[in-house]
């Protein structure tokens, strides 16, 4: 069925459940792939694990609240941010989401930009939480990077894939 009429497009364009349950599954699925990739994301994190291993060995009582262990957890952050852009780069102009859902036009800066800030606040979120168990910077950084790339790589891996 056809129509150029503006009732009848509003009508067969409308959101349906079945577009819901079919965006649910489908990203579901994209995500669940994405994060099988995640033995590649330990390359993202082999850079700052060196930093601050080396850092561990020489100094065992280091806690995540001593200024050398912030100038090296920033530093160790700052490798894997980079690492992790060199290995998917799509990450600066793929729009999260749209391999699943149509995004529109106005949405895709906003998403491009926030997406990555809020997986990475997640994983100073439970860096924090383990912080108070653990005060370790390697376990910080670990925590931290960990989320950030399992959360990437859920919305960002099917861009391993080669598809978008």
């Amino acid at each position: 069925y056809a129509t150029t009429a503006p009732a009848a497009r509003a009508y067969l364009d409308r959101q349906t459940f079945d577009d819901v349950a079919n965006a649910l599954l489908t990203g579901g699925m994209e995500g669940l792939t994405g994060v099988l990739f995640f033995p590649l994301a330990m390359g993202w994190l082999l850079p700052g694990v060196v930093v601050l291993g080396l850092y561990k060995l020489r100094r065992d009582d280091e806690r995540v609240t001593d200024w050398l262990s912030i100038v090296l957890l920033v530093v160790a952050v700052a490798f894997y941010q980079v690492t992790k852009l060199a290995f998917l780069p799509r990450i600066l102009t793929y729009v999260p989401f749209s391999a699943w859902l149509d995004v529109p036009a106005g949405w895709s800066f906003p998403l491009r930009m926030a997406v990555p800030a809020l997986f990475f606040l997640a994983g100073v979120g439970a860096a924090e939480m383990v912080r108070r168990r653990r005060a370790s910077t390697l376990i910080y950084y670990l925590t931290l990077c960990g989320v950030d790339a399992l959360l990437t790589l859920a919305v960002y891996g099917v861009n391993f894939l080669g598809v978008f």
